[in-house]
C-alpha cells in the first residue's frame, strides 16, 4: 500500500467470485422458499384454525353417530319396548315419578299441610329405551287423571274417574309431543262412593295393575258395580254375580266386551277371573 493512497479495491477476479457467491445464495434461498410452499405439512396450520376444524368435525360425529348407534331403527319395536317397560312398573305400582296419594294426589292447603285431592292432574315418566356408552335414548310417558266433573271430559265419560297412559307415536311428525292413549281405566262414581272406593284411594296397586292390564292387552277397562243390567248383558259368565259385586269390564277397539274380574261385594275376593283377549294393535 502506498503512502497517501486510499484503500485499494479487491482485485477484479475476487469481485467476480464474491458476486457469484451472492447470486448463488440468493437463488438458493428463493428455491428453498418456493419448495417450502409445496411441501409444508398439514400440521403447519395455525393451531386456532386447526383446533376449530377438529371441533366441528367431532361435533358432527358426536351429533350423528349416537343416533345411528343407539337409537332403535324400528318405530314399532320402540313402541313395544316402551309399553313393556311401563307395564312392568305399573304391575308393581313402582313408577318413580308416581305422586304421593296415587291414584289421587295431594295438594297443599296453604297452611303448611296437604289434603288428598280428587282434582285432575298428570305426571311424566321418562323411559330409557336404549343406550350406547354415555348416550341414552329416552321417551316420555304421560299418566293423567280426570275427575268426573272435568270440563274437558266428553259426555259419555260423565260420572267416571278416568286414568290414562299416553305414549308417543314414534312416527315422523312436525309435532314432537304427539301422543296416543295406550291405556285407560274408568271407575264409576258409584264405585268410588262404596267401600271398595276407599280401598282404591288407599291402595295404589288397584288402579296401577288395572292400567298395566289395559296397556298389555289394549283394552279399555271399566270398574263398575254389578246390577240387573250388567248381569243380563253378560249372562254367560255372570250367573254367580250378585248385586253389589265389583265387575271389571274390558272393551276392545272393536267394541267387544268381556268380564275380566268379579269381586265379591263382602270381602272383595275374586269370584271370577279370565284371561283378557287382546285388542287389535
Amino acid at each position: 500500500m502506498r503512502r497517501g493512497a486510499g484503500l485499494q479495491s479487491p482485485s477484479y477476479p475476487l469481485q467476480l467470485r464474491y458476486l457469484a457467491w451472492c447470486i448463488s445464495l440468493s437463488l438458493s434461498f428463493s428455491l428453498s422458499l418456493s419448495l417450502s410452499r409445496f411441501f409444508t405439512p398439514a400440521v403447519a396450520m395455525p393451531h386456532h384454525v386447526q383446533d376449530s376444524h377438529l371441533y366441528y368435525a367431532n361435533a358432527r360425529f358426536h351429533h350423528n353417530a349416537p343416533r345411528s348407534l343407539h337409537r332403535p331403527t324400528d318405530n314399532k319395536d320402540s313402541f313395544i319396548r316402551m309399553k313393556c317397560l311401563l307395564k312392568s312398573q305399573l304391575a308393581q305400582a313402582q313408577i318413580p315419578n308416581m305422586p304421593a296419594g296415587f291414584p289421587l294426589h295431594y295438594v297443599a292447603d296453604g297452611h303448611g299441610s296437604a289434603f288428598l285431592s280428587e282434582g285432575p292432574y298428570e305426571f311424566q315418566q321418562e323411559m330409557p329405551l336404549s343406550s350406547y356408552g354415555e348416550f341414552k335414548y329416552t321417551q316420555t310417558a304421560v299418566i293423567s287423571f280426570s275427575d268426573p266433573f272435568s270440563a274437558k271430559r266428553s259426555g259419555k265419560d260423565h260420572g267416571k274417574y278416568v286414568w290414562r297412559v299416553s305414549l308417543p307415536t314414534f312416527e315422523p311428525t312436525q309435532f314432537s309431543d304427539v301422543r296416543v292413549v295406550s291405556a285407560e281405566v274408568q271407575v264409576d262414581m258409584a264405585v268410588m262412593r262404596s267401600p271398595f272406593g276407599e280401598r282404591i284411594r288407599q291402595d295404589p296397586r288397584i288402579i296401577s295393575k288395572a292400567l298395566a292390564t289395559s296397556l298389555e292387552y289394549g283394552l279399555k277397562i271399566n270398574i263398575a258395580i254389578a246390577d240387573y243390567h250388567l248381569t243380563t248383558h253378560f249372562r254367560g259368565v255372570s250367573c254367580g254375580t250378585s248385586s253389589g259385586d265389583i265387575i271389571y269390564i274390558g272393551t276392545t277397539n272393536d267394541g267387544d266386551q268381556q268380564i275380566l274380574n268379579i269381586l265379591d261385594r263382602r270381602g272383595y275376593h275374586a269370584k271370577f277371573a279370565s284371561t283378557p283377549s287382546r285388542s287389535c294393535p
